[in-house]
């Protein structure tokens, strides 16, 4: 009788110890990978226009304002902190005006405004099969 190799061993005792949504896409076909894979991206599609929404409604102007003057008087703050401008992201970030460029788009945060044409709600588009025939 042969003796298994331990590289295998170890191999087949991982794959076996695989839970949930491991095990679940190993066992799918790749119809079903596609299926989900669509139906993930149609809801990633729906939460950023939920969120798009939002920020344009009164209370996400609001936010928005709060959040863009907190990084436009917090980065010459932060720039401040010795320890942080000793590290190399610390010297990139001073060296090549990353405080301003923070600043800059805190501000295009703040000062957002939708377009018209993606103002207009779209509800969520529903791919439907069509029916057999014969």
């Amino acid at each position: 009788m042969q003796e298994k190799c331990p590289q295998v061993s170890a191999i087949s005792s991982d794959a076996a110890s695989l839970t949930g949504s491991h095990a679940t896409l190993l066992r799918m076909s790749s119809q079903e990978r596609l299926t989900r894979v669509k139906r993930l991206a149609e809801q990633a599609d729906i939460a950023v226009d939920e969120l798009l929404e939002f920020l344009d409604s009164p209370a996400g102007r609001r936010l928005r304002k709060v959040l863009a003057g907190a990084v436009i008087v917090s980065v010459p703050l932060i720039m401040r902190i010795p320890g942080l401008k000793r590290s190399p992201i610390g010297r990139l970030v001073a060296v090549t005006g990353g405080g301003a460029i923070l600043v800059g788009i805190a501000e295009a945060i703040r000062d957002w405004e939708r377009s018209d044409e993606s103002g207009a709600r779209r509800g969520p588009v529903i791919d439907v099969p069509s029916a057999p025939t014969g």
